[in-house]
């Protein structure tokens, strides 16, 4: 967990911003939430949803550089050579680990393959 929000630190200005991130990524990974803010911010020790909402609805954060790093994180902590991404608006840009964006028809082939 440590790793993770150390990652996406930077993409937030303020202590309290990256804060709650830190802890809307570990509401998400309680097993048994609900996935809403209330779950998630109970599951993170808050007593309210307030930090939560405002962390996803009004934060100032590059929200595209956040994605990329889980991305990252995430197919490196699970072995995987690359991670396919579909990406049907054609706006998706190679990121800085290792990812393949492809079509619709690229994405049913390699569903088939597995």
């Amino acid at each position: 967990m440590a790793e993770l929000t150390g990652l996406i630190a930077p993409c937030f200005a303020r202590r309290d911003l990256r804060s709650n991130a830190s802890a809307h990524i570990r509401g998400l990974l309680c097993p048994g939430t609900a996935g809403n803010c209330w779950s998630l911010a109970q599951a993170a020790g808050h007593a309210r949803p307030y930090r939560l909402q405002h962390l996803l609805s009004g934060a100032v954060s590059d929200e595209d550089e956040v994605r990329d790093r889980v991305r990252c994180f995430v197919a490196r902590h699970l072995g995987e050579g690359g991670v396919l991404i579909f990406d049907e608006t054609g706006d998706l840009k190679k990121g800085t680990c290792k990812h393949y964006v492809c079509s619709l028809t690229d994405l049913v082939k390699a569903a088939g393959v597995r």
